[in-house]
């Protein structure tokens, strides 16, 4: 993570602080963080366990692949075309990592937009990200869950098989 990049909390409230950083949406249920990681060096896969609502359709088990900092090629199981056309058709920097989160609220469980929120879900993004503290402007932005995630940040482990290890 850049030096510099604060977290994002998601607390259910828009207040002077969001405003003075630019972000002026929250979620009602809250229970959420985000940091911006630096986009220029994502490596690797991502395989998401949950379907994720896009433009009106679940797309479903989807696998990003990144090389040097970019998306480098993308599949879907379910609605891969929906993806394909929204990506394809967007401007901007839309193939960068915008946002890892990770959820917090206990009470939440698994289903349709409360996916992130469930404790010790792991949300990987792409797309833009310059309205929660980072670089990358295009009207793109696509948000996966992994529920069964294990996420470590400088060797400590954050979360643990889909549970949090704090």
């Amino acid at each position: 993570m850049p030096a510099g990049r604060e977290t994002y909390s998601d607390d259910c409230i828009v207040d002077a602080d969001d405003l003075d950083h630019g972000r002026n949406v929250a979620n009602i249920p809250g229970g959420n963080i985000l940091v911006c990681p630096d986009e220029m060096f994502a490596e690797g896969s991502v395989v998401f366990d949950r379907p994720t609502p896009y433009m009106g359709k679940w797309v479903g088990r989807i696998r990003l692949d990144f090389k040097d900092g970019v998306l480098a090629n993308y599949r879907a199981r379910q609605n891969a075309g929906h993806f394909k056309a929204g990506y394809e058709k967007a401007s901007g920097e839309k193939n960068r990592i915008a946002a890892i989160g990770v959820g917090l609220n206990p009470k939440a469980r698994a289903g349709f937009l409360q996916d992130g929120i469930t404790a010790g879900a792991v949300t990987v993004a792409i797309g833009g990200n310059d309205d929660i503290g980072g670089a990358s402007k295009t009207d793109f932005y696509f948000p996966g869950v992994l529920t069964k995630a294990t996420l470590t940040i400088d060797g400590n482990a954050i979360v643990q098989n889909g549970k949090l290890a704090m």
